[in-house]
């Protein structure tokens, strides 16, 4: 029953907003020239389903009170990992809001379960990782842009939920997931070994999948 409400709950969510995520990929300097499948109603709805299965698979291995603040920041890095794909830009509406929003709701849930030090950790995981993918970027910026940057750090107060571990295996697997998915596109004759390829689909499918498979 509760994976049914998950995915329930999150195609009915990601319907609602789709409307939204596909007017932040029109406000970008490079729009897409028609709509990508996966910002369609349908397609949001979609993908909504397959977020919601993670949630339930996570709250496996979490107090209830943790759930929604970890669901807010793997729901809006996925919003915003949809438009980056589409326009290759993250937009900050989704990012800073949803990290911030989502660290409100993490203190609180730690605090309810009583285990603030899981808290205190997982504040300082996150801020290490956008210190590292900050040195990244500003040592080589055509691979690594700064909304890939505060992605990161946002991504990473939900893996470091679980502790240095996860969070670590997550961005190994956000380069793993990337290199597949540059081979693939390649495979299909969509892309070139030149052709930018947008991170934020990998840091988020990388962070979604690591936990699942680690704990």
């Amino acid at each position: 029953m509760a994976l049914i409400a998950w995915c329930c709950g999150g195609a009915l969510l990601a319907a609602a907003v789709s409307p939204w995520l596909l007017s932040l990929a029109h406000r970008s300097d490079q729009q897409p020239a028609k709509t990508p499948w996966y910002l369609t109603r349908f397609g949001c709805a979609a993908m909504g389903a397959l977020l919601g299965a993670v949630c339930a698979g996570w709250s496996l291995h979490q107090p209830l009170a943790a759930m929604p603040g970890l669901a807010i920041i793997l729901f809006a890095a996925t919003g915003a990992s949809l438009v980056d794909a589409a326009t290759f830009r993250l937009p900050d509406v989704l990012v800073l809001r949803g990290w911030a929003v989502g660290a409100v709701a993490l203190t609180a849930g730690a605090f309810l379960d009583g285990d603030p030090r899981r808290l205190a950790i997982a504040l300082a995981i996150s801020a290490v990782s956008w210190a590292v993918f900050a040195a990244l970027a500003w040592a080589y910026p055509p691979g690594m842009g700064y909304g890939d940057v505060k992605l990161a750090g946002m991504l990473a107060l939900a893996t470091g939920w679980w502790g240095v571990t996860i969070a670590v295996a997550a961005v190994i697997g956000a380069f793993v997931v990337g290199g597949f998915i540059g081979i693939a596109l390649m495979a299909l004759r969509r892309a070139r070994g030149s052709t930018p390829i947008p991170f934020g689909p990998a840091l988020v499918v990388a962070a979604a999948l690591v936990p699942l498979a680690l704990l």
